[in-house]
């Protein structure tokens, strides 16, 4: 038998406390790894949603640079990404004002340690103070402020006189150590596709009262609390930049129904149903 990372026999208390078998452990590993893609990826588009929405100044940056790269007969691609600075420092710069999981994952020393004359003894609970370090006026100019010309400055976003040497990163957002997110290229590489496509396509802009005529402003503080954060919901309009867009997206969204077939097996008749009128 091939040596395998998910083997019960390399976690004697999973056999003896949980009762789970390898062919177990490797389905929870799967529903794991599809669950740490998605509930995160989906609370950082909707944080940069709500960014973008209050700052359409930096919309205006991204449509400038998307453009003049992609322009408006094609979407975005991986490939495309070193080429576009401004979208990279607009991930980034996302992950630092909002990161999804403000306080990471915690951690635990094996041993005592001493830390700046501190003694963190054996066994500690540590926490990752994400959200500190990102929102720390000492580090970041105005941390306050949803701004990714920081990142155009310097790769760590960081004022000019901050010491980065230790700085193995330019964020932190997918944690730190051993325990770091093993799917943090995977998940960066999707970020960015996410973040060139929405840009590429739309605008976000500020929802109208119907009663009184006037945009609806968005709370950038309003957010659901837990180990993974996400905005509460919030309006806002979301338009399509131009007909040739609107065409592009059609056109995508075509040619890629073959490839979802293939796995749209033992499908509910509700779905079958909803995905025979979205594909009309």
């Amino acid at each position: 038998m091939r040596f395998s990372i998910i083997s019960v026999s390399r976690f004697p208390d999973v056999t003896e406390n949980f009762k789970l078998h390898n062919f177990q452990l490797q389905r929870y590993l799967g529903g794991v790894m599809i669950e740490g893609g998605s509930d995160t990826t989906s609370s950082f588009l909707q944080s940069l949603i709500l960014l973008l929405t209050a700052y359409p100044e930096v919309q205006r940056k991204g449509y400038e640079e998307i453009d003049r790269v992609i322009g408006d007969q094609r979407v975005p691609a991986i490939d495309d990404v070193p080429d576009l600075p401004y979208i990279q420092a607009i991930v980034k710069e996302t992950h630092r004002m909002r990161p999804v999981a403000p306080l990471a994952i915690p951690h635990a020393n094996r041993e005592a340690e001493t830390y700046k004359g501190h003694v963190i003894p054996e066994g500690s609970t540590i926490f990752v103070n994400t959200w500190g370090i990102y929102h720390d006026p000492d580090v970041y100019e105005d941390p306050e402020t949803f701004n990714p010309d920081r990142y155009m400055h310097n790769e760590h976003g960081t004022k000019a006189n901050v010491d980065t040497s230790n700085f193995n990163r330019a964020d932190i957002a997918f944690g730190s150590g051993r325990r770091i997110c093993p799917g943090m290229h995977l998940a960066n590489n999707s970020l960015l596709l996410n973040t060139m496509n929405l840009i590429w396509a739309f605008t976000f802009g500020h929802a109208v009262d119907s009663r009184t005529g006037q945009p609806i402003p968005v709370d950038l503080f309003s957010y659901h609390k837990g180990i993974l954060t996400a905005p509460k919901a919030f309006q806002c309009k979301i338009t399509c930049r131009s007909l040739r867009h609107a065409q592009i997206i059609e056109k995508e969204f075509r040619e890629a129904i073959p490839t979802f077939e293939r796995f749209e097996g033992n499908l509910s008749a509700e779905d079958e149903a909803w995905l025979k009128a979205t594909r009309q």
